[in-house]
């Protein structure tokens, strides 16, 4: 029985965690999302530097991305001319879906697949960050 408590504090502590720092998974491919593919955790409702998590991947820009939650099919990505993390700037973004192969973006890998889990706490959150903007 003791076992068992221990664990699901475990369990509970780690999915608290991931709640915390939030990801999604953006698999990218050469050919319509079928070949020659790599993965990567993004960071989700932060600001990001891919040179800073990716060193010398030619997929990445230089500037700065935001990633957010719209809804539970869609999501912001968002570009900003800081390069530091600071996502200073905007200059740019577009929605896109969540879990349908798209593209074609730049090359080498311009076909590409977004996965995440767009929790109703994700969305009232980011509803809120929005409000506190205004």
């Amino acid at each position: 029985m003791e076992l068992v408590a221990s664990m699901l504090r475990a369990a509970t502590m780690f999915a608290l965690v991931l709640s915390a720092h939030a990801t999604e998974n953006m698999t990218l491919c050469r050919d319509r999302c079928v070949s020659d593919c790599r993965s990567y955790t993004v960071p989700l409702d932060e600001c990001f530097s891919p040179p800073l998590l990716w060193p010398d991947d030619p997929q990445w820009g230089s500037e700065d991305v935001r990633d957010q939650c719209l809804n539970a099919t869609h999501f912001q990505r968002s570009f900003f001319s800081s390069t530091n993390a600071s996502c200073e700037n905007p200059t740019g973004g577009f929605e896109l879906p969540i879990g349908a192969c798209i593209g074609p973006f730049g090359k080498p890998r311009p076909w590409g697949v977004f996965q995440m889990h767009c929790s109703g706490a994700a969305l009232s959150e980011q509803a809120a960050r929005r409000t506190d903007q205004l």
